[in-house]
């Protein structure tokens, strides 16, 4: 039986709103050891996603003002997205055609809710057999 997406990604998110500024989400981010983390609206709907190479571009960008920017200013708002039950080979595929890392995982009864994220290293570890 082929793999799905819910065999192999990271259940759960961590999430942060729209208007919390980069220094908090880096925060956040450093403490639960994750590199990107989904932003939700002010009804916690899926709205975004920041990872840690958006915060590396704004130091560099603008070092005098990026720890108080807003995630909205930065995060990617179009965010691609499976269901749990999606084959693993076709999530892998919409992540090389995309030439992203990782990839929301949401609820197939409420699309805006995430339930878990899909990254490239984790299909790399179910390669390797490292579950």
């Amino acid at each position: 039986m082929s793999k799905t997406v819910r065999d192999v990604m990271h259940a759960g998110v961590v999430a942060c709103d729209q208007h919390t500024n980069l220094r908090d989400a880096l925060r956040m981010m450093s403490d639960n050891t994750i590199r990107s983390i989904v932003v939700t609206d002010e009804g916690c709907a899926l709205c975004g996603i920041l990872s840690q190479t958006d915060l590396v571009n704004a130091s560099l960008t603008h070092p005098d003002t990026w720890s108080a920017m807003k995630v909205s200013e930065l995060m990617t708002r179009k965010v691609l997205t499976v269901q749990p039950d999606t084959p693993l080979s076709d999530a892998t595929k919409v992540l090389i055609e995309n030439h992203v890392h990782r990839i929301i995982v949401v609820d197939p009864a409420d699309p805006c809710a995430a339930v878990g994220v899909l990254a490239m290293s984790d299909i790399v570890r179910n390669l390797m057999g490292d579950e």
